[in-house]
């Protein structure tokens, strides 16, 4: 088996742990800026959905004349706002742990 690649580390020591605990570091930052990453893309197609919605909705009442569409847009408007606070949320979330390994 080769060890090409791999960073060469003493076999016990406390230089070993260090570069372990900086490992995990790495590992849970980029975990973080994942979650992150994803809520983000979350709220994106969120929008993207709510925007094609809100504009179905509203060529209805254009088109029938009738203001029938209420409650459609409310619900519209409050998935929106549940992907903010999602995003919100996994953020607040994520600084709280990066803030845990200072």
């Amino acid at each position: 088996m080769s060890d090409a690649g791999l960073p060469a580390f003493p076999a016990c020591g406390a230089a070993a742990l260090e570069a372990a605990r900086i490992m995990a570091d790495i590992q849970i930052a980029q975990t973080m800026a994942l979650a992150v990453q994803d809520a983000a893309d979350h709220l994106r197609n969120v929008e993207t959905i709510a925007a094609t919605a809100q504009g179905t909705v509203l060529r209805r009442i254009l088109e029938s004349g009738v203001s029938d569409g209420a409650e459609l847009l409310a619900a519209i408007q409050m998935m929106m706002s549940q992907g903010q606070d999602n995003l919100e949320r996994v953020g607040n979330l994520a600084r709280t742990v990066l803030d845990g390994m200072r």
